[in-house]
């Protein structure tokens, strides 16, 4: 498990500072966008809902093989709800800027879902 979890947290972090960086440059040289500093904390949030939710999944995985796709669904719904608790929060607290976040939000959780679907296949495939 430990080199798939390794894997895979070098992979969210380069996709991190990658994503970062490219938000950074829109705040900097797009101001017309209305990016603002607060949506580098998306990233941020994902990295690290991604990196915990998936050493859960791994870990009750590596002790059940066959719970596995009931130990992915679960985490899907509870990471669904969350993400969808974010983005509520942030539409009652900010309301200037709400397309943007949204945008930013999806093409954040696209991300990290791709990466996190590609490392899960990799690891079951190995335990089978």
């Amino acid at each position: 498990m430990n080199k798939f979890y390794i894997k895979f947290f070098q992979n969210t972090t380069i996709a991190s500072v990658v994503l970062s960086l490219v938000l950074f440059l829109v705040i900097r040289f797009l101001p017309v966008l209305n990016v603002s500093y607060r949506h580098l904390f998306v990233v941020l949030f994902f990295y690290s809902s991604c990196l915990l939710f998936h050493f859960i999944i791994m870990k009750l995985a590596q002790k059940k093989v066959r719970m596995f796709t009931t130990y992915f669904m679960a985490s899907t719904l509870i990471k669904i709800v969350l993400y969808s608790a974010v983005i509520l929060l942030y539409i009652f607290n900010f309301k200037t800027d709400v397309k943007i976040f949204v945008v930013i939000f999806f093409i954040t959780y696209i991300v990290f879902t791709v990466l996190e679907v590609i490392s899960l296949q990799k690891f079951v495939r190995s335990i089978k």
